[in-house]
């Protein structure tokens, strides 16, 4: 199968963004760790350069807490759908989307197509879903909160109280949980997905208060309903009821991170904003 230059160029970004992400949780803190006034001009400029987008990412998360939160009438509403509006804007944001940030996701398919991991997605998808799904809040702010609280708070109190690196690179490895359970809570919402499109290709399931009736689909040619025949369609009832539940719990967890998210993040990126400012003072011997 010929890859498009498109694809060619999704699947070099998706290996670039996990190759990122590996030496940024990994090998960076191999780096050096004392904070030192300096008079590299690009040192400088690096910190100034990253202070400033995590002021981007605290105020956006501000307004977009804002914007969750107002009636449609308020003037960042008014905003934000004047720039949503815009040809070009939505071109932009399709390809970040599509190309850049969903990269790692076009990789994941790739492997998906070539290596059977069909038992082992059900059994994590199986387990996680019905141990966790009463406790989806806890599981939320312990796996995708905590860790990333942590690891902020971190790099505060080392760059404004210590002038070093220590906690801060200790912590580093605590961001591979929230990173691994998104990947993890991907794949088994994906291929939930994908096995219970199969098998209502072939069946239709009528519920009653005492009885299911199954029956094929209308569009099934001869072959297909041959091999229908072949199938337990009862057992695959009840398969398609725990892919369905499965779906519904990662749905469940993306709603809860939707929600809470952008407030989580104007605390996160707000921690991080002000560390950097910090930094960017010790570099030229202001602090």
């Amino acid at each position: 199968m010929k890859f498009k230059t498109i694809e060619i160029f999704t699947f070099l970004m998706g290996l670039f963004i996990i190759g990122f992400i590996v030496w940024n949780r990994f090998i960076r803190v191999r780096l050096p760790k004392e904070i030192l006034a300096t008079d590299s001009t690009l040192i400088i400029l690096s910190v100034i350069c990253l202070c400033l987008c995590f002021l981007f990412l605290f105020l956006s998360n501000i307004l977009l807490t804002e914007y969750k939160n107002k009636n449609k009438e308020s003037w960042i509403n008014k905003i934000i759908l004047l720039v949503n509006n815009k040809y070009y804007y939505n071109k932009f944001i399709n390809f970040i989307i599509n190309r850049v940030i969903q990269a790692p996701i076009f990789v994941y398919n790739e492997i998906y197509k070539r290596v059977f991991m069909r038992p082992l997605i059900e059994y994590v998808g199986t387990h996680l879903s019905t141990k966790l799904s009463n406790y989806k809040k806890i599981f939320y702010f312990i796996v995708f909160v905590i860790p990333k609280m942590i690891v902020s708070v971190c790099f505060l109190i080392d760059v404004a109280i210590y002038k070093e690196f220590f906690y801060f690179y200790n912590s580093l490895g605590l961001l591979i949980i929230p990173l691994i359970l998104n990947v993890v809570l991907f794949i088994i919402k994906h291929h939930a997905i994908r096995q219970r499109d199969r098998i209502e290709y072939f069946f239709v399931f009528e519920e009653t208060e005492t009885k299911v009736y199954i029956s094929f689909q209308p569009h099934l040619t001869t072959e297909e309903r041959k091999f229908g025949l072949k199938i337990d369609s009862e057992s695959w009832y009840f398969l398609n009821k725990t892919f369905i539940f499965i779906e519904d719990f990662v749905t469940q967890i993306t709603e809860i991170k939707y929600f809470y998210d952008f407030k989580v993040n104007v605390i996160y990126y707000g921690m991080y904003f002000v560390g950097f400012l910090v930094y960017c003072l010790i570099l030229i011997n202001f602090y």
